[in-house]
């Protein structure tokens, strides 16, 4: 099996770096070949209706609800050496430089994905992880976004215009839905009568669409038409006749992959929305995790967030910041305390009389309800700590009269029951 030809993968984070490249490569284009891969073909009986309005209208249906995950582009560059070489020449080449560019895109709308499709793309090496990590966003539809030399969505309509721009032949192969999901992808709307489709793809595409399935099945008669089978059937024709060197044939220098520079892409900035669910707006407020994700376990600008999502970061100032605001509400709430304390003493301090001099107001009587007679003597320990924390010991409504414990069996009988150590 031959090896696969070298091609540039186009993603949003080198998209806007090679912009420049492109639009050089489109501008020496000889013919460009187009080629799509999307979520689904549709399950829907009359896109294969035999009468063309009804199938065009079923085919629309599909490339709106469905989405371009890969938009493949070969830009064939004639060289001048196998320029104006007559049809009865023998054993001349036409010779092509070749720059192949996947781009992966990603619709920034929801689309509808067919399980087959996907299979059918994992199996032949499609990466989804990849298109979702780097795809390039696109809106499809009529244009509504501004003109900003960093969306990717603008830039990649602007690839497209200047392929537009070139006119030189398009090449498909089946390429009716091609040229649908291409058209809604990356131009407008699509229209709501085959009519007026065909009328703006005249248009767009002035130097003629040159589609190999077709010319395979009507015109070649081959035996079968699919676009593997295809290519390799030419390529080999192609190597056997440069062997023998009779008649013309092709020979395409497939060019090496540009060198191109990573720029991290980074979303832009999106504003609230209108109406009565408004998103909610976090200012930088100097915190080192992001607050959104803090709040909702949820960032619109996910790993390109500048602040961390690290849930130990967020939980450790949580705590911090808690700590804080504990300390401020006791010293609060220990300065009214002691500012009732202090208005309640004073209600209990006795006026001076006639005469008599004024107490000082920094002096004041702090009484406690209750408050023992007699301190116990602590350098003394006592006989068990069943007497000592025995709960009547305790006892508010009791006044005790706290007295030095006396050994076992010791206790003096003369004692005021009352008045006796528990």
């Amino acid at each position: 099996m031959p090896e696969i030809p070298q091609f540039n993968v186009v993603t949003r984070h080198n998209l806007v770096t090679m912009q420049l490249a492109l639009r050089h490569v489109l501008d020496r284009a000889h013919h460009i070949a187009i080629d799509c891969e999307f979520t689904g073909l549709g399950a829907n009986k009359h896109t294969k209706a035999s009468n063309i309005e009804e199938r065009y209208k079923a085919l629309v249906e599909v490339a709106s609800t469905h989405a371009i995950v890969s938009f493949g582009l070969s830009v064939f560059e004639l060289n001048d050496t196998a320029a104006d070489i007559s049809a009865d020449t023998a054993g001349r080449a036409n010779q092509y430089t070749v720059h192949n560019f996947e781009f992966l895109m990603l619709s920034k709308t929801a689309f509808t994905v067919a399980p087959d499709s996907m299979i059918f793309l994992v199996d032949n090496g499609f990466d989804f992880n990849r298109q979702y990590a780097d795809g390039i966003f696109y809106q499809p539809g009529n244009d509504v976004e501004g003109e900003d030399g960093s969306d990717t969505n603008f830039v990649m309509r602007s690839i497209f215009l200047h392929m537009l721009s070139r006119n030189v032949p398009i090449v498909v192969h089946n390429g009716l839905l091609d040229l649908l999901f291409i058209y809604h992808s990356f131009y407008a709307d699509l229209p709501k009568t085959l009519e007026n489709f065909v009328a703006d793809v005249t248009d767009m595409f002035p130097a003629g669409i040159y589609d190999t399935k077709y010319v395979s099945d009507y015109v070649d008669k081959e035996k079968a038409s699919y676009l593997a089978y295809l290519f390799r059937k030419y390529e080999r024709e192609q190597a056997a006749r440069q062997e023998i060197g009779e008649g013309n044939y092709l020979m395409c220098s497939i060019k090496d992959r540009m060198a191109t520079t990573h720029k991290e892409w980074k979303p832009l900035p999106v504003a609230p929305k209108d109406g009565k669910r408004k998103r909610k707006a976090y200012p930088d407020t100097g915190k080192p995790y992001c607050e959104q994700y803090a709040a909702h376990g949820y960032c619109i600008n996910g790993r390109y967030c500048l602040r961390s999502h690290d849930l130990d970061i967020i939980l450790d100032m949580e705590q911090e910041e808690a700590g804080v605001a504990g300390s401020k509400k006791r010293r609060k709430k220990d300065s009214t305390s002691a500012l009732k304390g202090a208005q309640e003493a004073s209600k209990h301090t006795a006026k001076p009389g006639p005469g008599e001099q004024s107490t000082s107001m920094e002096t004041t009587l702090i009484t406690t309800r209750y408050q023992p007679q007699h301190r116990p003597d602590i350098s003394k320990p006592p006989a068990s700590r069943f007497e000592n924390y025995h709960s009547a010991c305790f006892d508010a409504k009791t006044r005790i009269t706290w007295q030095q414990v006396v050994p076992h069996g010791k206790a003096d009988a003369s004692a005021d029951p009352e008045e006796q150590v528990c």
